[in-house]
């Protein structure tokens, strides 16, 4: 019970050491052996976890989730379809099993088969009608698919399990601003960035809709963070959007230098990057600049 209870808890150094001083009077003890290989799966010891988990399992080859954790490891390493074969093992073991599900459903999402990926967590809030994971999944599902109305109503559901999980107000606020409800949609990134900080897609897209607004100021504070975190061309054109808006000249030509302007078919790009230049007294700089513009659209 302690060393459940530890395990749920997200205690893992302390949930193996319990597991070891279990197994010390009780080697074939399989509880102790799948804890400690949980306990080092999230500690991010693999090999050892593994070890672990095999040992479990061939103790006791009738519990799911001894598999499914393998499958886990297998998922981390990087290893797809050696990770799938083992949820399909765990539901031989019990058709039932929701985790085993879910984690099918959240493959076929990642490889873009999202209808698959729906029916499967669909199945899998049939089995265990608590497991967040599986309305969030659905609910990303049918973002994607373009289901906007679908997507909301499986978010609620999960937002009514736990409304503290991280993803739900992330899905929600793209419903909103897919929408045009964007002052709503500003609230639910902000709600999403209190419980996770890092959320990528609530930074850039929480400083677009500031952008837009005329908040350039609090765009930049968004997007340097989105940035830090996924550095992309997207995110690189809107600080240099928003620092020019804030009058950061220097700085938005630091982020218009990180684009491939020839590669980019927007003649407004390398036009902003001149006026930048040329308020700056880049004068040469600017010329070119300008005169990429000028190629992009002759009439300009």
């Amino acid at each position: 019970k302690t060393i459940q209870d530890l395990s749920v808890a997200g205690r893992h150094q302390e949930c193996l050491q319990a597991c070891q001083l279990v197994l010390q009077s009780e080697t074939e003890n399989p509880s102790a052996w799948k804890f400690a290989g949980k306990s080092l799966l999230a500690l991010g010891q693999f090999e050892k976890a593994q070890q672990c988990l095999i040992k479990a399992h061939q103790l006791d080859n009738k519990d799911p989730e001894i598999i499914k954790e393998i499958g886990n490891i297998f998922l981390n390493l990087g290893n797809r379809d050696e990770a799938e074969k083992c949820y399909e093992t765990a539901l031989e073991i019990d058709k039932n099993y929701a985790p085993a599900i879910n984690n099918l459903a959240n493959l076929k999402r990642q490889s873009g088969n999202n209808q698959e990926a729906v029916d499967l967590f669909k199945r899998a809030i049939q089995a265990d009608p608590k497991l967040i994971q599986a309305y969030v999944g659905a609910a990303a599902s049918f973002l994607t698919l373009g289901n906007l109305d679908q997507a909301k109503a499986f978010a609620k559901q999960a937002l009514a399990i736990n409304e503290s999980d991280p993803g739900i107000n992330e899905i929600l606020g793209i419903i909103c601003q897919n929408k045009g409800s964007h002052e709503k949609a500003i609230e639910l990134y902000r709600k999403e960035l209190a419980i996770n900080p890092k959320a990528n897609n609530s930074l850039l897209n929480l400083g677009i809709l500031l952008l837009q607004k005329g908040q350039a100021a609090e765009a930049v504070e968004s997007l340097i963070k989105a940035s830090a975190i996924n550095p992309s061309e997207q995110c690189s054109l809107l600080l240099a959007q928003a620092y020019q808006n804030t009058g950061k000249l220097k700085e938005a030509i630091v982020e218009y230098k990180r684009l491939d302007l020839s590669q980019l078919k927007n003649k407004m790009i390398p036009f902003n990057l001149g006026l930048c230049l040329l308020n700056t007294g880049k004068n040469i700089d600017a010329i070119e600049a300008l005169k990429i513009a000028v190629q992009l659209d002759e009439s300009f």
